[in-house]
Order: C-alpha cells, then sequence, then structure tokens
C-alpha cells in the first residue's frame, strides 16, 4: 500500500510509526496496519506527528521549481512552470507545490556541466534525487518554503530543485486537530553550521 509506506518514510520507518501513541490519554488505539483495511489511524496520530516537527526553512531564491506534470498539460509555455528560480516562479506553481510531495534533487541539470543527462525526447533533465519532502506551507511575504524530510542533513547541502510529482499527499499526513498552526522550524540560511536545504557550501 502507497499510503502505508509514505506514512513510514516520512515518519522515520515502519517500527517508529507503529510505536507512536496519541498524546491523549484516552486516545488508546495506536498506528496499525491491516491487509485487508489498510493503514489505521483513528486518533490522527501520523498526522499530529508530522505538523509537530520542526521544518527547514527554504528560502525562495536558493531553490529551482519543476511544476508538476499536470500543470504543465495545462500550460501553453513550458518555461514558466519548468526549471524556473524560486523567486520567480508564479502564483500557479507555487499553488501547485503547497502541500505536495516533492523530490529533493542535486544541482546538474546544466546542459554545459558533462555530468549532466537529459531525456532525448523532451529534453527534461533527469536529476540526482536524495529523497522525498513535503511542502508543508509557503510563507508568500518572507518567501520561504517550509519543508519536512526524513533525509539526513548532510545529504540535504546539495539540494537546489523541487521537482513536483504525481504522488498525491495521504490524508493520514495531514493533521486534523486544532493545534496544527504555529509550531517551530529549522532555518536553513547560510550562516548555519551545519547548512541545509539550499545552502551554499
Amino acid at each position: 500500500h502507497r499510503t502505508h509506506r509514505l506514512c513510514a518514510y516520512f515518519v522515520g520507518g515502519y517500527e517508529k510509526m507503529t510505536s507512536l501513541h496519541s498524546r491523549i490519554d484516552s486516545e488508546i488505539e495506536p498506528v496499525s496496519f491491516h491487509k485487508g483495511k489498510g493503514l489505521i489511524d483513528a486518533n490522527s496520530i501520523i498526522g499530529w506527528t508530522l505538523a509537530s516537527m520542526l521544518p527547514y526553512a527554504v528560502p525562495f531564491q536558493s531553490v529551482r521549481l519543476f511544476a508538476p506534470s499536470g500543470l504543465l498539460d495545462s500550460t501553453f509555455e513550458m518555461g514558466c512552470t519548468w526549471n524556473v528560480a524560486g523567486h520567480l516562479a508564479s502564483n500557479d506553481v507555487l499553488d501547485s507545490l503547497n502541500g505536495a510531495i516533492v523530490g529533493l534533487c542535486r544541482n546538474q541539470f546544466e546542459r554545459n556541466n558533462p555530468h549532466a543527462e537529459f531525456n532525448s525526447e523532451i529534453g527534461a533533465p533527469i536529476l540526482p534525487c536524495v529523497g522525498l519532502g513535503i511542502i508543508r506551507s509557503i510563507d508568500r511575504n518572507r518567501r520561504i518554503f517550509y519543508i519536512l524530510t526524513p533525509v539526513n542533513s548532510k545529504l540535504l547541502e546539495g539540494v537546489k530543485c523541487f521537482v513536483g510529482g504525481n504522488i498525491g499527499l495521504p490524508l493520514e499526513c495531514v493533521f486534523r486537530g486544532t493545534k496544527s498552526d504555529s509550531f517551530p522550524y529549522l532555518t536553513c540560511s547560510h550562516a548555519m553550521t551545519n547548512p541545509g536545504i539550499g545552502a551554499d557550501k
């Protein structure tokens, strides 16, 4: 089941997911998986866990964006949505990525890069991906992406691209409670000792 695999991935593995418990004492039913019914999370434990995690704060100008193919299908000019600098992205591109699962990819798409690979039919780059992330929210005033990912911070140092896809965010990953709107975050400013997504080396 894709939902089961995705939820386990984002919370840090199957064993950790099944060991999660609600923080409300009266909600004793844990997360479980049944072959016939699939993932059972009656108390939104997975969603609460993800909503409580510290996201990475990534400035718009630090990454390039590749919109999901569904948006490209309805756009006449592919250049407006494909391989666009984050700070130049249209509202359509930002909307398509907000709350979405994205590939966290390294920056090897320049055509003058001898190691770059491209799809010969459409010219799309083949990007090295270090893992998946969730764009939990986008602050358009401060121009920051907030990203949740289990990927080790060392692997995130070279990430320069967010690539949208057609993998929908499972409902179980969405916290549907009343305390999901105000959590702290990890910064990815260039002054960090251990730089993260989009930071210069």
